[in-house]
């Protein structure tokens, strides 16, 4: 129990002495990474996005949203660098967001996210502080150091002091609320953000909800899945153009994954889901196999700004140091153009009618959208659905067999 609860503290061999890495070896070192841009988008595996990423352990027949629908992830994983070998400790966003903000989704919260306690979810971990971490949120570690903040799209986090209502700490805008917002594109969102930083300038961290590829399922009249997740893609590919022909592209580091890993199937770990790592500091084309988790993710953050650890979990965890280089390369970024075209859910489908009354005001509150997307989008049963079927099938025809030959 001692290894595994100290895994994370032993990935890397660390010389000491010989050390050289731009995510420095204590917290607080020097490092030329002064900001960061924290993305977390909604509910998919790593093979529902990556599974052609023919670069990495992924299985192409599980892919729900690859290609021709991610064709900037697919290019920020192939131009920087991407782990595939990362998983989420979440099965669903209440606890991927607490675990994303505090680096911990603590026994309230795991004990209750799967009922129905009649409250909103988004409310309820704002304003609950039983879903709070014992210690603090990643906000409060910042604030205790001084060091610039904003946080974009998100309530999680920010109950604590009434953050969320600060604007100097809390972006509010027509497009881009602090709340699980699908009624907006993400590309207006990443918008409104790079309005406020060519005013206002770029924060140290800058925490952003991106959550469009999350959908509405199909319902009449919003944008099909593959709408939204193209804009999603689009929007995440924007970011990182804006930001690479930007100033702060030599001094900035960009981390895409998602919540949590409920929606599509993986060949690895239902928990497997995208670690994608973009800056000037990491090796090119570097897809890393190293067993990483949010607590790889905030001990990373930590060691670039001297935070406090949150948590056990990423007091015992190594940065992510074999991702990065100390021979930068600013080469900028050119986002990809979305290839699939703006398109709304027509009325009268099965998947709209399917789609008719789930919640999606509160994230992974629309019971079956799992189910639902896979079949919209190949149709069917999945692969590891069809073994349990057959399997099912062949321990029926055993016991039929059986009882005829007298056995039990």
């Amino acid at each position: 129990m001692v290894d595994n609860n100290t895994r994370s503290a032993r990935l890397f061999d660390v010389n000491e002495d010989g050390f050289a890495n731009p995510v420095p070896l204590a917290r607080g070192g020097e490092t030329p990474i002064q900001h960061v841009l924290f993305v977390i988008r909604e509910n998919k595996t790593y093979d529902a996005l990556l599974g052609d990423y023919a670069a990495a352990n992924g299985v192409a027949e599980n892919c729900l949203y690859c290609g021709d629908y991610t064709p900037n992830l697919h290019a920020l994983a192939a131009r920087f660098a991407s782990g595939d070998n990362y998983y989420s400790n979440a099965e669903a966003s209440v606890q991927g967001h607490a675990l994303t903000t505090g680096a911990i989704s603590n026994a309230f919260t795991e004990k209750n996210w799967f009922g129905d306690r009649g409250v909103s979810r988004d409310l309820e971990q704002f304003a609950n502080a039983s879903e709070w971490p014992k210690k603090q949120f990643l906000f409060q570690a910042l604030l205790a150091k001084g060091i610039p903040f904003k946080s974009y799209g998100d309530q999680a986090g920010l109950g604590p002091d009434l953050l969320v209502l600060n604007t100097r700490y809390v972006h509010w805008g027509p497009k881009d609320p602090p709340l699980f917002w699908l009624n907006s594109k993400d590309e207006e969102k990443i918008d409104e953000r790079i309005a406020e930083w060519e005013r206002d300038g770029l924060p140290a961290m800058a925490y952003m909800g991106l959550p469009n590829d999350h959908t509405n399922g199909c319902e009449f009249p919003f944008p099909t899945p593959r709408s939204m997740v193209a804009d999603n893609d689009y929007a995440t590919g924007k970011l990182l153009d804006w930001l690479s022909h930007s100033k702060y592209w030599e001094s900035s580091m960009v981390v895409v994954i998602e919540d949590d890993p409920q929606d599509g199937v993986d060949h690895v770990d239902a928990h497997r889901s995208i670690l994608v790592v973009a800056s000037p500091w990491v090796k090119r084309g570097y897809v890393s196999h190293v067993h990483f988790h949010e607590g790889n993710l905030h001990a990373t953050f930590g060691h670039l700004f001297g935070l406090e650890p949150l948590t056990i979990y990423d007091e015992n965890a190594q940065p992510m140091w074999d991702m990065f280089t100390t021979t930068p390369d600013l080469e900028p970024f050119t986002a990809v153009p979305r290839k699939i075209p703006e398109e709304v859910s027509p009325p009268g489908t099965n998947c709209g009618e399917a789609s008719r009354g789930l919640d999606f005001l509160d994230p992974d509150e629309a019971t079956g959208l799992q189910r639902l997307l896979w079949d919209h989008q190949r149709g069917g049963l999945n692969r590891f659905e069809r073994e349990k079927v057959e399997r099912a099938g062949e321990l029926h025809d055993a016991a039929i067999v059986g009882s005829a030959s007298g056995g039990v």
